[in-house]
């Protein structure tokens, strides 16, 4: 019996780790993948946080600053480029997927556990949810998984030590960002519950393990916001990421939250990975017949609503918000593919893979890393931004200055230079707030002041704002666009992107007066005296 449990252990670490191979030899192909917006802004933060310029001090954000810190190491260890920030990725998600092997196996035993890694691994790459790219909700998964699966260890051995790594790890997930509170609330909430139903704990020993949680949890944020204050950014830290984060995460309207939701799931019903989904929604069904009344149940059902909280805060519900799902999903999917044991229940989980694997080969196995990102992201330009900073590095030197008037942080790690402003992102300076006007002046003065050599003015609506809703009507900033570059630059540059398959580049003169191709474009501006048409706003 023991050489048969043996045995099996053993097959079902050959099976992960080949799934572990498999994602990894997809993500390597996609190594040169150029970076997103949320990771340009990740990742020059983390470089700035390596050059000793805290966060919140030399750029502002309203993310928490975990996720720089978890950037800052990754571009430390791998190197202050795109492959560097992939190959971390491959690191983490790695890590990911061994979490959640033995957080399942726990719950839902080895069988389960093998499919349950098994699903994660690949719908961790999943195009619907851009899994491809190294956004923060990949590395909040990983506290959290580590969290819950000590936090199991701690329910059954009872020892304080281990509530308070638990409470720890999933801090830690908080201080990454926002939406892992959910997590940590799930954690306390499941702790209370066990201890009082299942072990039918008196009251003090209840709280004594509730405060080590608690404890632990609490920790990661109060070093957080010790440290920034010590560097003299707490204030703006409260300001971005809390105060005016706040105000972000309830501004959208419940009626075009509702839209933008029922069309992502559309989209996922529609696309390969509709099989996939749908067994782990079985598993649902699964739990309530088998375990609705067992301490296993209740913490996969609660751990999948606090995945969903996490998803729905603000109402945004994009696209790699739903990597917060997919965890226990896929412990769903185990437990429904667990439900019958066999040859049968075995081929349908291949079935479903390899459909999910091979409905997707074009992204995995076939398109270049620009043209996935084109096709994951359409429009955005994030291929051009690349392109862009191989020519000014051709042509400008060395000691040269640069200012983005747009949304692409990453022109900024690319290049290894520090944006002339504290504003990398335009939204704010354009929502509807009290302090949009404000925000805009303090923008113009701050790139008036530093009279960059080259500035990138990017002509693409999602680089500034993607909700009309919010968009202000004060027009300051864009006034000021159209009457200080003409005065102060040459068009060195003219970038229109046609569509997701062309991009046209023209380089040099005679640029003036030249009328892109397309509506959403790039202009590179260098500091001459000469005349620019400027056109209207994005």
């Amino acid at each position: 019996m023991k050489k048969k449990t043996a045995d099996n252990n053993r097959i079902a670490w050959v099976i992960v780790l080949a799934a572990i191979l498999a994602v990894s030899l997809v993500r390597l192909r996609l190594l040169g993948m150029p970076l997103e917006r949320d990771e340009g802004e990740y990742a020059y933060m983390a470089q700035l946080l390596l050059r000793g310029i805290p966060p919140y001090v030399g750029a502002y954000s309203m993310k928490f600053p975990g996720i720089y810190a978890a950037y800052a190491g990754i571009i430390a260890l791998f190197g202050q480029t795109i492959e560097g920030i992939r190959a971390g990725l491959i690191l983490v998600n790695t890590a990911n997927i061994l979490l959640l092997f033995l957080l399942a196996r726990r719950l839902i035993g080895t069988y389960g556990g093998v499919v349950a890694a098994a699903f994660y691994a690949f719908s961790s790459l999943d195009p619907n949810f851009f899994g491809l790219s190294a956004n923060a909700e990949h590395f909040v998964t990983l506290p959290v998984l580590a969290g819950l699966l000590v936090l199991v260890k701690a329910l059954d051995s009872g020892k304080g030590r281990f509530f308070l790594l638990s409470g720890l790890f999933l801090g830690a997930a908080l201080v990454i960002k926002q939406h892992g509170i959910f997590f940590g609330i799930f954690g306390f909430l499941y702790l209370v519950w066990h201890e009082h139903k299942i072990r039918n704990a008196a009251y003090m020993d209840i709280a004594r393990c509730a405060a080590f949680f608690a404890a632990g949890a609490a920790l990661p944020l109060v070093v957080t916001c010790a440290a920034l204050y010590m560097v003299g950014a707490l204030d703006k830290f409260w300001f971005w990421a809390v105060s005016y984060g706040a105000r972000y995460v309830n501004c959208l309207p419940l009626k075009v939250g509702l839209t933008i939701l029922i069309g992502k799931i559309t989209k996922i019903a529609l696309s390969p990975a509709a099989p996939l989904y749908l067994t782990a929604i079985a598993g649902i069904a699964v739990i309530f017949v088998k375990y609705r009344k067992k301490r296993e149940g209740i913490f996969i059902l609660g751990f999948f609503a606090a995945s969903i909280l996490a998803l729905a805060q603000g109402m945004y519900f994009r696209g790699h918000y739903f990597l917060f799902i997919l965890p226990p999903l896929a412990i769903l999917a185990g437990a429904a593919i667990r439900w019958r044991k066999g040859l049968i229940p075995a081929l349908l989980a291949v079935s479903i893979l390899s459909y999910y694997v091979f409905g997707n080969a074009d992204i995995f196995f076939q398109k270049k890393p620009a043209e996935v990102t084109r096709a994951l992201y359409g429009a955005n330009p994030f291929p051009e931004a690349a392109a862009i900073v191989e020519h000014i590095r051709s042509s400008a030197g060395k000691d040269y200055s640069i200012a983005v008037l747009g949304s692409e942080p990453e022109i900024y790690f690319y290049l290894n230079k520090q944006a002339p402003t504290r504003y990398i992102y335009m939204y704010p300076l354009l929502e509807a707030q009290p302090l949009f006007l404000a925000m805009q002046e303090e923008m113009v003065r701050d790139i008036t002041a530093a009279a960059p050599d080259y500035v990138v003015y990017v002509h693409v609506r999602t680089s500034w704002h993607e909700y009309e809703e919010f968009i202000g009507t004060e027009k300051y900033l864009f006034d000021w666009t159209y009457e200080y570059l003409p005065k102060n630059y040459d068009v060195a540059g003219i970038i229109s992107i046609i569509n997701d398959k062309t991009t046209i580049y023209r380089w040099g003169d005679p640029l003036t007066g030249y009328v892109p191709e397309s509506d959403c474009y790039i202009m590179v501006l260098k500091a001459r005296q000469g005349m620019l048409n400027v056109p209207s706003a994005p």
